[in-house]
């Protein structure tokens, strides 16, 4: 009728206790007497899952910055105001970089007039190093005055993308250095989950995998997603080398970048398959050992291991259903999944 929330760790792994209320109690039933139970679950495995933590984050996302100094004249968007792509969001204004572009003006307007008197005949005509020397000192002007242009256009910011400002940097009359944060947009309509994935639980974590996501803010709701990608290269660290994965979420407004999740992945599913517990094996593959049963002592029995979790490991070949294996301290009938027979404690080494 329950089952523990807390397991005790112990040398065979850990373990929870089960509390099984009788129907039919026998009146000579006394508390304290040593008692077995053989319980019938669902001879199917749900399948192979793993549970990974990690955090939210827009998959289309723009932090709005600088490519100019200057000064913020007007800040024309709010946090939480939905923008679209190339809507002007904050405009800024550079004395210096105005009077430099009249200068540039200036200087190519005089470029332009001595062009034109090289061009005009008239006088003895130049020699050739003095007409190179016009001609470099008119395409300097110019290319001076598109920079100096491109510059000053610089100074009215454009969203990149459509969406929602999520964050406003900047407020009016501030000086702003380039490169510095002004506003940032997401798309809220398209979240990911983006999770770390050890390097034993990775295998078989492919693009399109199903996915239940919880997220630590709201702790009574769960969310259904897919395995968007998983990356190549992992990254090692105190001995584990991690993946990063990334799951698509369907868009929520409560949403935000940054909150904490948990997600649980079906991995792989397997049906009628014969399992044992995962401290009864050693190895892994063809190369799986259990140690089995035979007249009250354990026998060494190499097996082929299959798909495992952090309760069970499937044995594809070398075992029979009803064969009993040896744990570290519990003894349990091979067999679909829930029908082991569990045994007396201390039956194993």
């Amino acid at each position: 009728t329950a089952i523990s929330a807390q397991g005790t760790s112990g040398q065979g792994g850990v373990t929870f206790s089960v509390t099984v209320t009788l129907e039919d109690s026998d009146p000579d039933a006394r508390g304290g007497m040593t008692a077995s139970a053989a319980l019938e679950v669902d001879s199917s495995w749900p399948g192979l899952t793993t549970r990974v933590t990690g955090y939210l984050a827009y998959d289309r996302f723009q932090t709005v910055t600088t490519a100019t100094g200057g000064s913020v004249v007007a800040v024309r968007v709010s946090e939480g105001e939905e923008v679209e792509a190339d809507q002007v969001i904050v405009v800024l204004e550079n004395d210096e970089a105005e009077a430099a572009l009249a200068r540039a003006e200036a200087d190519l307007l005089k470029a332009e007039q001595a062009l034109a008197e090289l061009l005009d005949p008239g006088p003895p005509p130049m020699t050739r190093t003095q007409i190179e020397r016009v001609r470099l000192r008119y395409e300097q002007a110019a290319l001076q005055l598109a920079a100096l242009e491109r510059q000053l256009a610089e100074l009215t910011v454009t969203a990149e993308l459509d969406g929602t400002v999520t964050d406003v940097f900047v407020v009016p009359g501030e000086t702003v250095t380039p490169g510095q944060r002004l506003v940032s947009v997401a798309d809220l309509s398209e979240v990911t989950a983006v999770i770390t994935v050890d390097e034993l639980e990775v295998t078989g974590l492919d693009p399109g995998r199903p996915a239940t996501v919880r997220i630590d803010a709201f702790p009574d709701e769960s969310f259904s997603g897919q395995v968007e990608s998983v990356s190549l290269e992992g990254v090692p660290r105190d001995g584990v080398t991690s993946y990063e994965a990334r799951i698509r979420l369907p868009g929520d407004p409560r949403m935000r970048a940054g909150m904490s999740v948990s997600a649980t992945i079906v991995v792989a599913r397997r049906e009628n398959v014969l399992l044992v517990p995962v401290e009864a094996v050693y190895g892994a593959g063809r190369e799986a050992v259990v140690h089995v049963l035979v007249d009250g002592a354990p026998v060494a029995r190499e097996v082929t291991a299959g798909l495992s979790n952090s309760i069970f490991t499937e044995i594809v070949d070398g075992l029979e259903e009803g064969e009993v294996v040896v744990t570290g301290s519990l003894e349990v009938d091979a067999g679909p999944f829930g029908s082991g027979q569990p045994r007396h404690p201390g039956g194993g080494g």
